[in-house]
């Protein structure tokens, strides 16, 4: 018999786009090969089987499709498990008796329907980030729907019904390649770095959950790895001194409200917006050697569409603007449970909050208790979880939808408040990005928005603590409360936990979305290049030192202030200059009139009032220990929730 199993496995090798090293120069990869996965077809009983290879594992397994109903079959016997690919084919009777249908280097999915049943295989996958520990994350970079015809008994044998046929055309309209990325060696569905194992996901940003429930039920969790949508990348860097680190983004879409533009808008059934990504960006120090500790910091945002029940319309047959539209009387219904969700998925670890209390490291939540601006205790610690909604949407009547919608937003801000309590620390930030970029153009709008996102780090703070080989460690110690596990080498120590959410919504969750958090990232990079040690905003030493002067300074600080700051006040004063002419100085010299609005009162913070202008029909807030006045389309900002 003739071994073609040499020619079938280099071809595996190419199978897998090394454009880039497939693991750090600074880890051994985690995996201890590449994943190999074959569909084979017997010659004769045109019975079809998957030989699989995991990288995780060390040996080889065969599954056996049933030819009556598609079910998988695999049991842990010396017949269905092997030393390597060779093996499980020869064991078939090699090729000379199989015929191989399709090769690939993940298995992303299996599922019978009807007459037929569907292997989902990644024919090729490239490197698109590496994770401390020598973690490989891929990207699907092309895939295929493998059909299988089975013998199904009954009336429909040979067809499918209705249902049937529409998901199969679902099935094969689903773009997986360039859209989805995994890792099989670490958990990434939740923040860096997640202690939990790789087989144990968050559902919520899991897009093949149902393809690899088969693999489930035959007691092979990890045969199917889990597909988040989104991007995933990472770059090696150089700081000013040439020290190296290395800077991963990781955006991953939640699978709780899929659909195109215009038609997964708002909230849904299951509480969860329209267009919603979980976004991390990690910072890690290159460690001297294989077994050097590094420094990392992790810092995480949301972005999505606007967490009511709405939608839209569309103008001339589907071509051109849409209409938003808000549905009455309960547009709030899942407001709560969404925010909820999120407060939950990211409250800190308590056992290493009160770790890090002990062992002295400050908590963002001890320096806002001693700027006066704790929460009220609850027995329930994720109700302490801070909030901040930045709202891009746009502020004033040329849009009276979007205004709709932000008026509507914030309404729904306060009926959440309500329902959690009054002291629920959700904060809504107004930002029209439009309308600013109009009046101040795209420097000063920049400029704005990073003044007031300055103040949002020192409350929610970021993750940071440094990686450690577990052989260093083998004894216990006290101080080992503020580590977790990473895999069975590495072993994680908190230094800080991410304690607050910021998350940025327009109507879309697109251009002014993207504008708007990329440049709260780029803030937020400074500070986690700080924590590791790095200096990302100097050219030369004498600007090092005096970037290190500023952030000690900047550090006493007593934190985040609720006064408008003197970009602010420029701002105000460049769009009054603006708005004052001949004609309307004479009316301007009288001052506007402002009556108060009697609705808006209760949810402002002390000092404040709400008022109208009765001019120009638009809201206004008055702070009365300034005597300033902040219109409707500066940056609006409350201590709870603004209107």
């Amino acid at each position: 018999m003739e071994d073609k199993s040499g020619g079938i496995l280099k071809k595996s090798k190419e199978a897998h786009d090394l454009s880039i090293n497939s693991s750090s120069p600074c880890f051994k990869s985690a995996a201890a090969r590449q994943t190999s996965i074959l569909l084979l077809r017997n010659k004769t009983t045109q019975q079809y089987g998957l030989v699989t290879s995991l990288a995780t594992r060390n040996d080889t397994q065969l599954l056996r499709i049933n030819h009556r109903g598609g079910a998988l079959t695999y049991n842990s016997t010396d017949s269905c498990n092997f030393a390597d690919e060779a093996a499980a084919v020869s064991h078939l009777g090699g090729t000379e008796q199989n015929e191989i249908i399709e090769r690939g280097c993940a298995l992303l999915g299996y599922a019978p329907i009807g007459h037929l049943a569907f292997v989902v295989l990644a024919t090729r996958v490239r490197p698109a980030a590496i994770l401390p520990g020598g973690h490989m994350v891929r990207l699907v970079a092309e895939s295929r729907w493998l059909q299988i015809p089975l013998q199904e008994p009954g009336e429909h044998s040979g067809r499918l019904t209705p249902e049937e046929l529409e998901k199969v055309e679902m099935m094969h309209k689903y773009v997986l390649s360039n859209a989805h990325f995994y890792c099989e060696t670490a958990d990434i569905s939740r923040p860096f770095p997640s202690s939990r194992p790789v087989d144990q996901p968050s559902w919520e940003f899991v897009w093949n959950r149902w393809l690899s429930a088969p693999f489930r039920s035959v007691d092979l969790p990890t045969h199917c790895p889990h597909l988040m949508q989104g991007v995933a990348e990472s770059r090696s860097l150089e700081d000013c001194m040439g020290q190296k680190y290395t800077l991963a983004l990781l955006a991953r879409r939640s699978c709780l409200h899929p659909g195109m533009r215009y038609i997964a808008r708002g909230l849904n059934s299951l509480g969860s917006p329209g267009n919603e990504i979980e976004c991390e960006q990690i910072v890690w120090t290159q460690p001297a050697s294989l077994e050097s500790p590094l420094r990392w910091s992790s810092y995480v945002w949301r972005r999505g569409t606007v967490p009511i029940w709405w939608g839209v319309e569309l103008k001339s047959g589907g071509v051109g603007e849409a209409t938003i539209v808000i549905p009455s009387p309960t547009p709030y219904q899942g407001t709560r449970r969404y925010f909820r969700r999120l407060q939950k998925r990211y409250t800190p670890d308590p056992v290493i909050k009160a770790a890090l209390e002990q062992t002295g490291e400050q908590s963002a939540e001890q320096r806002q208790q001693q700027n006066g601006d704790s929460p009220p205790q609850s027995s329930d610690a994720s109700l302490q979880l801070p909030v901040t909604c930045i709202n891009l949407l746009r502020c004033n009547m040329q849009r009276q939808d979007e205004l709709m919608l932000s008026e509507a937003f914030h309404e729904g801000a306060r009926h959440t408040r309500r329902q959690l309590g009054s002291g629920a620390p959700l904060q809504i930030i107004n930002f029209d990005w439009h309308g600013m970029i109009k009046d101040l153009k795209e420097k000063e709008t920049v400029r704005c928005l990073w003044e007031h996102l300055q103040g949002l780090l020192p409350r929610s703070d970021l993750s940071s603590g440094t990686m450690e080989p577990v052989a260093q460690h083998s004894n216990a110690e006290p101080s080992d409360r503020c580590c977790t596990a990473w895999d069975a080498k590495w072993r994680m120590r908190w230094h800080s936990q991410q304690h607050g959410l910021e998350r940025y919504n327009c109507a879309d969750s697109l251009d002014r979305t993207n504008a708007a958090s990329y440049f709260g990232a780029v803030q937020v990079l400074a500070e986690q290049a700080r924590r590791v040690g790095i200096t990302i905003e100097a050219e030369n030493a004498q600007e090092q030192s005096a970037a290190r002067a500023a952030v000690s300074k900047k550090k006493k600080d007593p934190g985040y202030s609720m006064e408008i700051s003197s970009i602010h006040r420029r701002v105000k004063e460049m769009m009054r200059s603006r708005a004052t002419t001949p004609e309307t100085e004479a009316v301007a010299s009288k001052g506007p009139v402002y009556q108060p609005l009697q609705d808006a009162e209760s949810d402002l913070p002390p000092g404040w009032e709400a008022r109208l202008d009765e001019s120009s029909g638009e809201s206004c807030w008055i702070v009365e220990n300034t005597a300033e006045l902040i219109g409707h389309r500066g940056v609006i900002v409350t201590g709870t929730v603004s209107r």
